[in-house]
């Protein structure tokens, strides 16, 4: 699908989605003006977000690295973003540490080349870069860009590095004051989501 032609389905189904179910078949029919395959496109994005529920796309869990390390060929560039290299992958597709044109360091999650063609993963995908766009709070990850280059769908957003909670919580390194603090931080950022409707069904340590 062409940029253009992907950028009308988006506004289509941006527009439908905010209506009552019942108004929705109305307004594809005036909307797309005898365009049936158009009209098609925006209903399986339709059908695709009630599936998936008010939630942040990400829940088939992590995935081992070694699974990509099998088969070790990636992008080296979308778009103005540099590959660097892999930071782990997700049911959705893998996550890189990129490089921006300015210099800025950057976690570029890309949708996998296997879903590439299935709107109904590319309408999850895209709706869980609109979620995250949509809160704004200091224990949320920033979003700086969603777009798509020569058909890689991707995700740029702000670089968190550090340890993981995880191994902080193995090493037994952690005090109780730090681990009450975290998880003040952790409610307080899904206190956050909740407020805008959201529900994120894949909270992980």
């Amino acid at each position: 699908m062409n940029p253009e032609r992907l950028e009308r389905v988006d506004q289509l189904f941006q527009s439908a989605v905010d209506l009552a179910p019942e108004r929705r078949a109305g307004f594809l029919e005036a909307a797309c003006g005898g365009d049936v395959e158009l009209r098609a496109e925006v209903e399986s994005l339709l059908s695709a977000h009630q599936d998936a529920g008010d939630f942040i796309e990400d829940s088939a869990s992590d995935v081992a690295a070694s699974l990509l390390e099998k088969n070790p060929q990636r992008p080296r560039q979308v778009g103005q973003y540099k590959i660097e290299k892999l930071l782990g992958t997700g049911g959705m597709g893998e996550v890189y540490l990129a490089t921006d044109k300015m210099g800025r360091r950057v976690a570029m999650k890309l949708l996998a080349a296997r879903l590439i063609k299935d709107q109904q993963h590319v309408a999850r995908f895209l709706q869980e870069a609109r979620t995250v766009l949509a809160l704004n709070h200091p224990n949320i990850v920033t979003v700086y860009d969603i777009g798509e280059a020569d058909g890689t769908y991707y995700i740029a957003s702000e670089l968190i590095e550090g340890e993981t909670l995880r191994r902080s919580l193995e090493t037994g390194e952690l005090e109780l004051g730090a681990v009450l603090e975290i998880s003040i931080q952790v409610a307080t950022a899904l206190a956050a989501a909740h407020e805008k409707g959201i529900v994120h069904r894949d909270i992980k340590r």
